[in-house]
């Protein structure tokens, strides 16, 4: 069940039009919605439709689950390693793959034992380690690093501002028995953050939605 409300509405450049900011909330969870129409009751429905579409971690949940050096784009357009940032630190999220980047206010921080890790060797030369279960964005949608195939293309943050698909490739994956502490990140309005050099996408949901393409 959603739970939405106008947070802000200005007007759009048609005449008539109107670019609203409209706040979700679903299983403890709140979301804000970009909509542009004509009036808040018509912003209100289209909100409540995509978030149905919405698939948030439950509180305390959250597949984000990465080594505590491994580097995080901030808003700011900074980076900084997962097991330094904090509960409030603004990242940079998108809702949508594709879609647009946005500050993203941590919800929630927390760490975690592992068994078992997934590593990723980029086409970019790098190595990211991560839980088996972590979805990735990739062309085809979010899959989980244990099932990720070789020489599939990534979803990675651009100069435009923007989760897109590029020409960042999984060179290899492989799975390690390996005792760690990942650390994981649940965004306030975003299902997605970008973790490495190559600024990979990544969802902070166990189960993120397939992707809708606006």
């Amino acid at each position: 069940m959603c739970e939405c409300k106008v947070k802000t509405k200005v007007p759009a450049g048609s005449p008539g039009n109107f670019n609203y900011e409209v706040e979700c909330k679903k299983r403890g969870r709140s979301k804000i919605f970009p909509i542009t129409t004509t009036n808040d009751n018509y912003a209100r429905q289209l909100a409540e439709l995509e978030c149905q579409e919405w698939n948030p971690a439950p509180i305390g949940g959250g597949g984000g689950c990465f080594l505590g050096d491994t580097l995080v784009l901030m808003a700011d357009g900074t980076i900084q390693e997962i097991a330094q940032i904090r509960e409030g630190d603004l990242v940079a999220g998108s809702s949508y793959f594709p879609g647009d980047i946005v500050p993203s206010p941590v919800f929630r921080k927390f760490v975690s034992s592992h068994s078992a890790v997934s590593i990723l060797k980029l086409s970019s030369g790098e190595s990211l380690v991560m839980s088996e279960k972590q979805p990735i964005a990739t062309e085809s949608g979010p899959v989980q690093a244990k099932h990720v195939l070789d020489g599939s293309r990534l979803g990675t943050a651009n100069v435009h501002q923007t989760l897109r698909s590029s020409d960042v490739t999984v060179a290899s994956t492989h799975s390690e028995v390996r005792k760690v502490e990942l650390h994981s990140l649940e965004l306030q309005n975003a299902d997605f953050f970008f973790v490495g050099r190559s600024l990979m996408g990544v969802s902070c949901d166990r189960e993120p939605r397939r992707p809708i393409k606006k």
